[in-house]
């Protein structure tokens, strides 16, 4: 055997040694695996995570949850409590509210219903509890559909309520409009009075000086001046502006109209003119007071049906 040929068998010898190492080495370290997971199984979950550690957390967990149930339920606890006391601020609000809605109801009749030509219009009287209105009119809708089971029902109050005070505002600005053209007229009516009475005087003073001691044959005179005498003397204390058109200006202008003496004197023929003009603006003045009175017997109704409606809503709710 030459040299070679040994160093060749020399080597595979080697080599198979090597391999059968490697091979028990192998077999080994399996074994020493399977012991070290079977001996770390009884403690470990998928090999990761000890029973103690999952034991921990899930505690840690539920500890968590059972905070957040406690917190969540004291939130609950009070905001249903909240919503109770917005419940009992609401309807005592509303129990507030009937009796104004109601005093303002009956006052658009009773104050006005004595406003005449001689009164013209008062002073709005009304106070309109316009900030008790707005408690319900601007309480957030979304905080009231929460407190009330009967979500249409507060819906419809506040609705109603919002109508009520929408009248309200619209009657003080009716008010306020039909005031200044009223008033307007009141004045107007006054200068054309004055200037109807200096009328009379004159005309009364142009038959003194034409007729002198005659006047008493004169029935111009003793008819006007006669008519001048009761409306100085015998309505003293009650000389209102209806009082002079039906005592003095009424039967004075009939009778000059009647006698055609306004054809044969300039101031007779002035007097019909300021009559008429007197008239006119009078109808126009009583038309608008009873427009106006009319008006608000209109909004008293509107106002007394809204009243009834959240009197009747009020019963169909559950305010505990």
């Amino acid at each position: 055997m030459d040299d070679t040929t040994l160093t060749t068998l020399n080597y595979n010898i080697i080599a198979d040694k090597l391999d059968s190492l490697m091979l028990q080495n192998h077999q080994n370290f399996n074994e020493l695996s399977k012991a070290i997971i079977a001996t770390n199984n009884d403690n470990k979950l998928f090999g990761f995570f000890s029973f103690d550690t999952i034991i921990t957390v899930f505690i840690t967990l539920g500890i968590f949850i059972f905070g957040e149930y406690l917190r969540s339920r004291s939130i609950r606890r009070k905001s249903i409590e909240q919503q109770r006391q917005l419940r009992k601020s609401i309807k005592l609000t509303l129990e507030k509210l009937i009796p104004y809605i109601h005093s303002i109801e009956t006052s658009f009749i009773d104050y006005f219903k004595d406003t005449s030509v001689d009164t013209g219009l008062y002073t709005l009287p009304l106070i309109t509890y316009k900030y008790d209105f707005k408690i319900i009119v601007n309480s957030d809708i979304r905080e009231l559909h929460n407190a009330f089971a009967e979500k249409n029902i507060i819906q419809n109050i506040c609705s109603q309520t919002d109508s009520i005070l929408a009248i309200i505002l619209i009657s003080e600005s009716y008010h306020d409009k039909m005031l200044n053209s009223i008033n307007q007229i009141g004045e107007e009516l006054i200068i054309l009075q004055s200037q109807y009475l200096e009328l009379v005087n004159d005309y009364l003073d142009e038959m003194r000086l034409k007729y002198a001691n005659s006047l008493l044959q004169i029935e111009p005179y003793q008819i006007i001046s006669g008519l001048m005498f009761s409306y100085y003397f015998d309505y003293l204390e009650t000389r209102k502006i209806s009082i002079f058109k039906t005592v003095l200006l009424n039967p004075m202008t009939s009778y000059i109209i009647d006698k055609k003496l306004f054809r044969d004197n300039e101031k007779a023929n002035r007097l019909t003119y300021t009559a008429k003009e007197f008239s006119n603006q009078y109808f126009e003045m009583d038309l608008r007071i009873t427009a106006y009175k009319n008006q608000f017997i209109n909004y008293s109704d509107e106002i007394k049906e809204l009243k009834n409606l959240i009197i009747d809503n009020m019963g169909k709710i559950n305010w505990e």
